[in-house]
């Protein structure tokens, strides 16, 4: 619902799903959607409190995806299939994952980050 305050912890926004809305979800209902292709927004907006290392793999084949970190540090391992390379973001920096790139994101020191990504299409591999 628009207008409403939520909780950034339980909460996943779909871009433009239909109308160019921010809808609101709960993320143990939304990922199964998503996956299961119920729902199909054109972008994720999500808020990930890091504390320790993501569970697998990911490549977004449709789009870039931006990391915002507001506190902490992580570092973020990127395989282009090419050259693999490693990426270390403190509070308060930014970096954009170029659409094909697989990645894995690991913790330093928990933090809070925000997550933008064209998802559809997204593969996974293990860690």
């Amino acid at each position: 619902m628009a207008g409403e305050a939520r909780d950034v912890d339980s909460t996943v926004y779909a871009v433009g799903s239909s109308d160019g809305a921010f809808e609101a979800h709960e993320p143990e209902s939304f990922w199964p959607k998503l996956l299961g292709g119920e729902i199909a927004p054109d972008a994720l907006v999500t808020f990930i409190r890091m504390t320790g290392d993501f569970p697998h793999w990911e490549m977004h084949p449709k789009g870039d995806e931006l990391f915002v970190l507001h506190s902490g540090a992580i570092e973020i391992d990127l395989d282009d299939g090419k050259s693999t390379r490693t990426v270390r973001l403190v509070a308060r920096q930014s970096f954009v994952i170029p659409r094909g790139s697989w990645h894995f994101a690991r913790t330093v020191e928990p933090g809070d980050l925000t997550v933008i990504t064209f998802g559809e299409g997204t593969e996974h591999r293990p860690a």
